[in-house]
């Protein structure tokens, strides 16, 4: 069995949210995304596909084929395997996570190398940033999360200014989007609870 090292950073948003992460070559594409999610912060909330020149994995069910609009070739994530698409460094893939706010993310192998274990493993090695919330309404809603972020950090420190006039219609919009944000920062990246997450998976997979 091979351990597989790969970086994933999510696009359209600077600067890059990204992790770098070990994992078994012998996981599912599906065990793949678990993974994924855990590393990245994500809730596993929404369906998702990877995506490789003509090929498109994810879970197939009945609404599968019906909704493959680009006719691509489909594989199902439970039965496909990371060493049968990432078979030597560099090569890439596409991970699309909730096909409403549209998250794509770029995965690269960056290294393959050979273990004597037969458990699956997962490892989060490196990582920057917190992914943003979930529903937050795509790169728009994002950046409209750090504005408001920092915006409330700021009248926080400063108890003198205020983001808004007395009686701006917008002060209860603002309010409302730091309270749904709970405790969320865009900055904010604990390796070691992504581990604790990632190690409580696994724990499963080896039974």
């Amino acid at each position: 069995m091979k351990h597989h090292t790969y970086k994933i950073a999510l696009m359209g948003i600077e600067p890059t949210i990204w992790r770098r992460f070990k994992v078994s070559s012998t996981m599912s594409f599906h065990q793949f995304h678990e993974v994924i999610q855990r590393v990245m912060g994500w809730e596993n909330y929404h369906m998702y596909s990877f995506t490789f020149g003509d090929t498109r994995i994810e879970l197939i069910d009945s609404e599968s084929e019906f909704m493959n609009f680009n006719n691509m070739k489909l594989e199902h994530s439970e039965e496909t395997i990371l060493e049968d698409v990432f078979t030597k460094k560099g090569d890439k893939v596409m991970y699309t996570y909730d096909f409403g706010d549209n998250w794509e993310h770029e995965i690269v192998l960056e290294k393959r190398e050979n273990v004597s274990s037969e458990k699956i493993e997962a490892v989060c090695l490196d990582g920057a940033r917190a992914c943003p919330k979930e529903d937050c309404g795509s790169t728009i809603g994002y950046y409209d999360c750090v504005i408001a972020y920092y915006q409330n950090q700021k009248w926080k420190d400063s108890p003198g200014h205020k983001p808004f006039e007395e009686g701006d219609a917008d002060e209860e919009e603002f309010n409302e989007l730091i309270e749904w944000m709970e405790d969320w920062q865009p900055e904010y990246f604990d390796i070691e609870k992504v581990n604790k997450e990632l190690r409580k998976y696994i724990r499963k997979l080896n039974r």
